[in-house]
């Protein structure tokens, strides 16, 4: 049988575990970034937790495709794009606007009229405007991926996943420990769509007492790959290589899609029953994670800035403690401000 289109509760739990792990990768990032210049203990935390939080950005594509993919919604193309692209376009502008003006009045840059439009075209406003730009890509493919999943069996699902995962992962692996270099077009042309479309597919997929062990065998070997693979690197080049931190590598694809299944295989009713007040949270955060998509990054560069009077980052404490303590201001601090936005005519554009 079939789950309904939306109120579905594990693409909550995976939209609100999604929004979550974003915000705590972008605290880390800048830590592994460095190498063992903040320190090894410290290195070894951000590591750990920056390979944790991997699937955040796969799992907002997941659940994108499992709710958008499919075949009964019945929808005109001229609703579907007015209602995304509205969704997206009118943050993406107004977004640009705010992160633009905070470079130039308290960064310092310089930014014309037209070098302005021209960042936001070359998507250079911000570093994790990139999902925005990604996303409406899919939205324009969402169509025709569509028909395939009104018309297709689970053997097509298989191939299209297969093709996916050998298109995107050859080329870097290839390139990254045999220097091989082979044309990139078909990781331009399939990119994310291969999470989009195994959202949808693993929303359909019936579960065995085996499946759910070999996707928490494979998340685990997969997050070990991860985390190991990253100081293996670090070790032999002397710097660090965002290898396999990269979404398309094949650890990180199946840390993703082996997650994604344990989620949807939880069981809601029983957990939200003991503990009401984690579905009220996953309720808020669901209703808040574009919002605080959009604005956490500014906060965290506020913070770092010591404009406040005070420094907070995740080297600003002792190693993990730092990255704790700016997620738990920033998160709560983050939702607070998408929660009035909401709430004010204009600005509630910003924060659909």
């Amino acid at each position: 049988m079939n789950p309904p289109i939306s109120r579905l509760p594990y693409a909550d739990a995976a939209r609100a575990l999604a929004i979550s792990l974003v915000v705590i990768l972008h605290i880390t990032a800048a830590l592994v970034d460095k190498g063992y210049s903040t320190g090894r203990l410290t290195w070894w935390v951000a590591n750990l937790v920056d390979s944790v939080a991997r699937i955040g950005v796969p799992l907002f594509v997941l659940v994108s495709g499992t709710l958008l993919l499919d075949p009964r919604r019945d929808e005109s193309l001229t609703v579907f794009f007015r209602k995304r692209f509205i969704k997206v376009l009118i943050p993406l502008l107004g977004w640009s606007i705010i992160y633009l003006a905070w470079r130039i009045f308290y960064e310092g840059e310089t930014f014309t009229l037209q070098s302005a439009f021209r960042a936001i075209l070359e998507n250079t406003v911000a570093y994790h405007f990139w999902f925005l730009y990604m996303i409406l890509g899919l939205y324009l493919v969402t169509p025709i991926l569509r028909v395939f999943t009104r018309i297709a069996v689970e053997k097509d699902y298989k191939y299209f996943l297969v093709i996916w995962m050998i298109a995107v992962c050859l080329p870097p692996l290839l390139e990254q420990f045999f220097g091989i270099t082979l044309a990139d077009f078909w990781v331009i042309v399939i990119g994310f769509s291969g999470y989009y479309m195994a959202g949808y597919f693993f929303s359909q997929v019936r579960y065995t007492p085996e499946s759910i062990r070999w996707a928490s065998a494979l998340y685990i070997f997969s997050l070990l790959i991860t985390f190991s693979g990253t100081y293996l690197l670090l070790r032999q080049k002397g710097e660090y290589d965002p290898y396999f931190y990269e979404y398309l590598s094949p650890n990180v694809i199946i840390m993703s899609l082996a997650a994604y299944l344990l989620i949807r295989w939880l069981p809601y009713e029983r957990i939200y029953t003991k503990l009401s007040w984690l579905n009220r949270l996953v309720a808020i955060l669901c209703l808040t994670s574009f919002g605080v998509y959009m604005v956490h990054v500014l906060l965290l560069s506020i913070l770092k800035s010591g404009q406040l009077g005070f420094v907070l980052s995740g080297v600003s404490i002792a190693p993990g403690l730092g990255i704790l303590l700016t997620f738990l201001v920033v998160m709560p601090l983050s939702i607070a401000i998408v929660y009035l936005m909401q709430r004010i005519p204009i600005l509630k554009h910003l924060v659909p």
